[in-house]
């Protein structure tokens, strides 16, 4: 208890300190396109958790504790460059490694392969794929306030109860967690950036890969898959999903299961909570796994747990499929209706050869629709007088039921201070109604097209709002 509460004394001072200074003192944060929230957040929140379990380290003489943070020091160099400056994958990938090679050095011996199946030539790279996974899982469940640091709260009590070198700096792991927390929930007064993502990742993984095996390797590798099974299921079906559509595994979008939660009409604290208990529930599943039970007891509560976890899955994505229907139907009315359009796309059969401007309003009436039928109407119209006022001598198509195409009547495209003038526009009327949704300096679904992009989208798309973001994404 007493190592809790100084690691939490110490982690609200320092998260309370980084929260108010850090942006004034450093920088702006850079924008992240997953992110559903834009504000200027500063992004040392990892750092802070880093700060707080060195000096509790320190303070209580933690050898075991000091050590695991000296192996996961690459990890949070690699972290700040890339929330300070935005570094490639491959050189996020590159600290990552360093990070794996460090634990192999120093916890060879204790390295769970090595009561598995001792000396195999597999060691190096199952625990670079683990490290590597794992860090980058917990990336991508970092997209709403509090998500990720509830479900790595609602694992830290696995950590405590299953033997394993972090077992006794549970305490201090505990503290420093909540007192991030604090700072991170809804409203977030700070992100925890990929420093925060990277050690969290970092922390299971050196939780699964040092335990002490107290049961058939089998049941402890479900065991564990259970209690990472939010992440990796996020993180599997977002390779997936990406590699399908012919783009890069690292390719962001705002698909992952917590987006989803948001466009069902759940509120921030909401969906994080959702990931708390699930999370709670996941790891009670594996940690009894991993206890001296019958099989027989043991398959019957991963059956059922499993079952559980792919009914929920299964609704989530099949309510916001719905909720994707009605959007697209109600959408093409209003665009219809408010909108001079010239056409459609689906129904053009004259050959479209010059740039052209799409306006993808999908996002935009999923998170305008928590805020009633007029907002969604004032939002579209507003949309109207943009297009009246700014982009005379053009033409309009509808492209699906939610997203337009924007043609000069000239055949020539826009200039460079023609784009920025409209970006500018546009962002401004994203904030006028709270949908400030950024990715980088240009607003979500707010496409400039080449010659043949634009001809690839009119002879490809047939009106088809499965298909149409994924359309947009090959454009």
């Amino acid at each position: 208890m007493q190592e809790i509460l100084v690691a939490l004394g110490i982690g609200t001072f320092i998260q309370y300190l980084l929260s108010e200074y850090s942006k004034k003192i450093i920088f702006n944060p850079k924008k992240s396109f997953r992110r559903i929230k834009e504000e200027k957040i500063p992004l040392f929140g990892g750092v802070g958790i880093f700060i707080t379990l060195l000096a509790t380290a320190l303070i209580f003489e933690n050898q075991s504790l000091g050590m695991f943070l000296f192996m996961a020091s690459p990890l949070v160099i690699g972290g700040t460059i890339d929330d300070i400056f935005e570094i490639s994958a491959k050189f996020k990938f590159l600290f990552q490694f360093v990070a794996a090679g460090l634990l192999m050095i120093f916890n060879y011996n204790e390295l769970i392969w090595q009561a598995w199946a001792p000396n195999t030539l597999f060691v190096p790279l199952l625990t670079i794929f683990c490290v590597v996974c794992l860090c980058n899982a917990i990336n991508f469940i970092d997209g709403l306030d509090g998500i990720a640091i509830l479900y790595m709260i609602a694992i830290l009590p696995a950590i405590y109860l299953l033997p394993n070198l972090l077992q006794e700096s549970s305490p201090i792991l505990i503290g420093a967690m909540i007192s991030f927390y604090l700072f991170n929930k809804y409203p977030a007064r700070i992100y925890m950036g990929d420093v925060g993502s990277n050690l969290l990742g970092f922390t299971l993984a050196y939780f699964f890969l040092t335990h002490k095996p107290v049961v058939e390797p089998h049941f402890a590798i479900l065991g564990f898959l259970m209690m990472f099974a939010i992440p990796l299921i996020d993180v599997s079906m977002a390779v997936v999903r990406r590699v399908s559509a012919g783009l890069s595994p690292l390719h962001a979008d705002k698909d992952h299961i917590h987006h989803r939660l948001i466009k069902l009409g759940l509120n921030d604290d909401g969906v994080a909570f959702i990931y708390f208990f699930i999370g709670a529930l996941c790891a009670n599943v594996g940690y009894l796994l991993m206890k001296e039970l019958g099989p027989l007891i043991k398959l019957s509560t991963l059956l059922t747990s499993a079952s559980v976890l792919t009914v929920v899955l299964f609704l989530i994505f099949r309510l916001e499929r719905q909720v994707g229907s009605q959007i697209s139907q109600f959408g093409k009315t209003l665009l219809e209706t408010y909108i001079d359009l010239k056409g459609s796309v689906a129904e053009t059969t004259q050959p479209i050869k010059s740039p052209s401007l799409v306006l993808d309003f999908f996002s935009y009436y999923t998170e305008l629709q928590r805020h009633g039928l007029p907002q969604i109407i004032s939002f579209i119209k507003d949309i109207s007088e943009l297009l009246k006022d700014k982009m005379d001598n053009t033409s309009v198509y509808l492209l699906s039921s939610y997203s337009i195409i924007i043609l000069k009547e000239d055949g020539k495209g826009w200039n460079e201070k023609e784009k920025r003038l409209i970006q500018e526009y546009f962002l401004t009327l994203c904030e006028f109604h709270k949908v400030p949704r950024l990715l980088g300096k240009n607003p979500d679904g707010l496409m400039f097209c080449d010659k043949n992009q634009t001809q690839f989208l009119f002879s490809k798309n047939k009106n088809d709002d499965s298909t149409t973001r994924e359309l947009l994404r090959s454009a």
